[in-house]
């Protein structure tokens, strides 16, 4: 095809024309050795309409006028059966206000017969032009696709998410976060983010936005209120995108019932430290995998050193060959009550009173033990208290089973109840820093460090540094 380029593809083109001579000049100039380009005569309404009811037609050229039938019902023809081929009239004359008219109904290009050297050019350009059209068709489907795919699945998540551009006002949120805080999506897009603070939080979440304004991301925890006016803790993963106008993105998690059983632990566990009676903790194994401070005081070792040792090594009395059957009479009754006598560090014998009870967590078998130095006391007074102590603790606990799980996976230190005090020990202690080293880094005593440590330690159930540091790491738990 002369002064037009090459065509890639076969090009099939439907020609209206009634002179025959005409047609076949036509025919030299767009095909002379373009072997891809196929040219359909049609020299007659009939005929045109006949080609064009077959389809896979690629472009259409007519003539202005022919015998009872002209361009503009070609036109016509073409826009309703076979929309989007380009449309080029090739005419000895025309008008330029005919000219305009078939232009404004749709025709692509118009072409005079004595000006042929130009209809390659103009060939080309329509074909490219409807390629162009086309692959932006596709992309803009392809986009719309992508955004609804996109839609659903913020729709759908079980997090709520928040887009809110650069002053806070909140343009998009999912169905989540709707049910998460009680507000209609139309009422939200109304508010800012500020808005969904509770006053208790607000002052940290502003201070949480400005720092990922600074970073392009952060991860905090916040309190929102319902709109109920309810409070509710929620776990906040946000970026900041600022490209051209900038954008907040957020996911967030309710972890309200996560915080409340959180703080339940804590005190449970401030509760443990101190009832008078002391607290032994073991596996199905016989090992210890807890122990209270009253445990630590009456038998004279540190936490960390108790918790290695076995039954055996502070009771005297403990009938190693019979522990087998003790665990099956405590796990068939749920609960046992016996005496015995410990050993403490400094030699010292004295009697005790154990009661046993048995539960389950996470489908491992557990012994909760409470002891208590009978030596000066009434035992018949003992064991009615102690059956009752143990009673209520265990009540607790069984509570406890079902939450716990919850804070079993959080991926935070503070997700595990560590204070911001305890979470820079922390890192320290990652780093291979020694308590004295850490006192002096935080200006504190070196006996408070080791009895953050301490209580670190027992919150992780590990035996010392080494094996915090390996638990640490070994579940990518973040130092936050």
């Amino acid at each position: 095809m002369e002064n037009g380029g090459k065509i890639a593809e076969r090009l099939r083109i439907l020609h209206l024309e009634d002179d025959a001579r005409d047609a076949e000049l036509i025919r030299e100039r767009l095909v002379g050795e373009e072997k891809s380009i196929h040219i359909d005569w049609a020299r007659d309404e009939k005929e045109f309409v006949s080609f064009l009811g077959d389809g896979n037609i690629d472009l259409v050229l007519a003539d202005n006028f022919l015998p009872a039938f002209n361009a503009t019902a070609a036109l016509e023809l073409v826009k309703n059966i076979s929309p989007g081929v380009p449309f080029i009239v090739v005419s000895g004359a025309i008008g330029d206000e005919r000219a305009v008219d078939l232009l404004k109904n749709g025709a692509t290009d118009y072409v005079l017969k004595d000006k042929l050297e130009k209809l390659s050019f103009s060939v080309y350009r329509a074909i490219a032009e409807v390629k162009e059209q086309r692959a932006r068709k596709e992309a803009e489907a392809e986009l719309r696709k992508r955004e609804e795919r996109h839609r659903t699945i913020l729709q759908t998540a079980m997090d709520g998410y928040l887009l809110a551009d650069e002053t806070g006002q909140i343009v998009e949120v999912n169905d989540t976060y709707c049910r998460m805080s009680g507000y209609e999506a139309d009422e939200l897009l109304s508010l800012r983010l500020s808005d969904l603070d509770s006053p208790e939080g607000a002052a940290d979440a502003a201070m949480s936005r400005d720092s990922v304004v600074r970073k392009g991301e952060a991860r905090f925890e916040s309190i929102h209120k319902r709109k109920n006016g309810e409070d509710f803790f929620v776990e906040v993963s946000m970026q900041y995108c600022n490209l051209g106008e900038g954008c907040f993105t957020a996911f967030l998690r309710d972890i309200t019932e996560r915080k409340k059983t959180q703080e339940r632990l804590q005190l449970l566990d401030f509760a443990m430290d101190h009832v008078k009676e002391s607290v032994f903790l073991y596996n199905k194994y016989n090992r210890l995998v807890y122990v209270n401070d009253e445990a630590c005081m009456s038998l004279g070792y540190n936490r960390e050193t108790l918790l290695r040792m076995t039954t055996k090594d502070f009771d005297p009395n403990w009938p190693e060959e019979q522990s087998v059957t003790l665990w099956d009479e405590i796990t068939r009754k749920g609960s046992a009550t016996l005496t015995s006598k410990h050993r403490a560090k400094n030699g010292r014998i004295f009697p005790v009173e154990i009661s046993a009870t048995y539960f389950q967590y996470q489908g491992e078998a557990y012994n909760l033990s409470l002891v208590r130095d009978i030596t000066d006391r009434s035992k018949a007074a003992e064991i009615k208290r102690l059956v009752e102590l143990t009673s209520n603790i265990a009540h607790e606990l069984s509570e406890m089973v079902i939450n716990y799980e919850a804070v079993e996976s959080a991926q935070t230190l503070s997700g595990l109840g560590f204070s911001a005090r305890q979470i820079e020990i922390a890192r320290f202690v990652i780093a291979g820093d020694p308590s004295k080293a850490i006192a002096h880094n935080l200006g504190l005593t070196e006996a408070t460090v080791k009895t953050h440590l301490a209580t670190m330690y027992r919150r992780l159930n590990v035996n010392g540094r080494m094996e915090f540091s390996h638990l640490i790491a070994e579940n990518n738990i973040a130092l936050e």
